[in-house]
């Protein structure tokens, strides 16, 4: 139901620090199944670099599973919540780095991820991401 490519609402973003990336442009894949969260982010928002990719696949049920090659982090846990609802979790260790509550509306045609990460410097701010369906 929920999987499918998602597309950010730039207009819909909100970042607590005040600094939303100017000409965002993300795509995020998602394959949901009843055990199973596999998420493929592509981010092209800045066009003097090559494309920013994330991807991690992780069972539903909590469990942190490894990643590789996301800044600060090395394992991701996924929890759902219900059927429309997610909660992500990236670690460094069992230090969360960045913590993500995804809601599917009922339409079935946006999701909303509002969530709080710890920026390189080692602040945090809070963030809320509108996707439009594909």
């Amino acid at each position: 139901m929920h999987s499918g490519s998602w597309v950010v609402d730039p207009a819909r973003v909100q970042f607590s620090d005040g600094q939303t990336p100017k000409n965002l442009q993300l795509m995020v894949e998602l394959t949901i199944t009843q055990d199973r969260f596999t998420y493929r982010s592509t981010n092209t928002s800045s066009p003097d670099r090559p494309p920013a990719v994330q991807t991690f696949s992780a069972p539903v049920d909590g469990t942190p599973v490894p990643i590789t090659g996301q800044a600060g982090a090395n394992q991701v846990s996924v929890k759902r919540l219900s059927a429309n609802e997610y909660v992500i979790l990236r670690l460094n260790g069992d230090d969360a780095v960045l913590g993500e509550f995804w809601t599917f509306q009922p339409d079935g045609r946006q999701v909303v991820r509002r969530g709080i990460a710890r920026k390189p410097d080692g602040k945090s701010r809070y963030y809320d991401e509108w996707f439009e369906r594909r």
